[in-house]
C-alpha cells in the first residue's frame, strides 16, 4: 500500500509531462504566442503572431 502511495504521484507526473509534450508539439505556434505574451513582448508582436494562425 505504501509503495502505491509513492508510485501514483510519480505516474501522474510522467503523464503530465507526456500530455504537455504532445500539446506543445501540436500547438507549438500557440505556445510560442503565449510565451511571447507572458514574456511581455510588444502588442505588435502579439497581434502579428495571432494573424499567423
Amino acid at each position: 500500500e505504501e509503495l502505491r502511495e509513492q508510485y501514483i504521484p510519480e505516474l501522474m507526473r510522467q503523464q503530465k509531462k507526456l500530455v504537455f509534450y504532445i500539446m506543445s508539439r501540436r500547438c507549438s505556434r500557440f505556445f510560442r504566442w503565449c510565451y511571447n505574451c507572458h514574456s511581455g513582448s510588444s502588442w505588435d508582436t502579439r497581434l502579428s503572431d495571432l494573424k499567423k494562425f
